[in-house]
C-alpha cells in the first residue's frame, strides 16, 4: 500500500512541476514577445500571458499545498509504522515446550488486542495421528489478557504410550469458525465419537503451539 502511495504522489508530483514549468515558460514566452512585437503581437501576446499567469500561480499554489500534505502523510506512515503493534496476539505460558504431561494438563496463556467478536480455544494434535482436535471452550479470558483452560491428551480408555508427543495449539478463532467448532463438538457428543477435524475452520489461526509428551507420572 505504502509503494502504491508513493507512486502515485510521484506522479502528481511530477504532473504538478511540468504544468508549473510550462505555464511559467508561457509567461516568460508571453513578456519576451510584448517587448519585441508590434501592437497586434503585444495584445495576443498579453491575452497569453493573462490566461498562463493564473494557471502558473495556480500551479505554485498546488505545489504548496501537495508539499504540506506530503509531510503529513509522512507523519501519520511513521506514526503507523513505528508504534507498538496492535495485531491480536495468543501465546502459551504454560506447560513449557517440550515438558512431560499427564492426561490432563492445565494450559496457561496470555493474549492482547482481542476484540469481542474473537475467542480462544484449545486444540490437541497428536503427532502420530495429526488432526485437530478441539477442547471444551472457548476459555475465559481475565481483564489482564491472561486466559487458562485444560486439554486431554489421547482417550482415558486408550491410554498414549509412555513418551508420546502431542501438540497443544491456542487458536484464536472468529465468530464464525467458533461456530463450527461448536456443531462438532455437540455432532461427537451425541456420537460418542471425536474423530478430530482435518483442518481448523476458515477464521482460525494458531497463536500458541507447544510439544508435551506424555507421561504416567505426569
Amino acid at each position: 500500500m505504502i509503494d502504491d502511495l508513493e507512486r502515485y504522489f510521484s506522479l502528481v508530483v511530477t504532473v504538478a512541476v511540468g504544468s508549473s514549468a510550462i505555464s511559467a515558460f508561457v509567461v516568460k514566452a508571453a513578456r519576451l514577445m510584448d517587448r519585441e512585437s508590434g501592437t497586434v503581437g503585444r495584445f495576443l501576446t498579453r491575452l497569453l500571458g493573462y490566461v498562463a499567469w493564473p494557471f502558473h500561480k495556480l500551479s505554485l499554489a498546488f505545489l504548496a499545498g501537495l508539499s504540506i500534505g506530503l509531510i503529513i502523510l509522512a507523519v501519520v506512515l511513521g506514526v503507523r509504522v513505528f508504534s507498538p503493534s496492535t495485531a491480536p496476539s495468543v501465546t502459551i505460558a504454560s506447560p513449557q515446550d517440550g515438558s512431560r504431561a499427564g492426561i490432563v494438563v492445565p494450559v496457561e496463556g496470555r493474549s492482547a488486542h482481542i476484540g469481542s467478536d474473537r475467542s480462544i480455544w484449545l486444540f490437541v494434535q497428536p503427532h502420530l495421528a495429526p488432526k485437530f482436535h478441539p477442547q471444551p471452550g472457548p476459555v475465559p479470558r481475565r481483564l489482564t489478557g491472561e486466559w487458562s483452560g485444560r486439554v486431554q491428551l489421547g482417550d482415558p480408555s486408550h491410554e498414549p504410550a509412555e513418551g508420546e508427543k502431542f501438540d497443544v495449539l491456542a487458536v484464536l478463532t472468529t465468530r464464525q469458525a467458533s461456530a463450527v467448532i461448536e456443531r462438532y463438538l455437540a455432532r461427537s457428543a451425541r456420537s460418542g465419537s471425536y474423530p478430530g477435524l482435518d483442518v481448523l475452520p476458515a477464521g482460525a489461526e494458531i497463536g500458541g503451539e507447544i510439544t508435551v509428551l506424555f507421561s504416567r507420572t505426569g
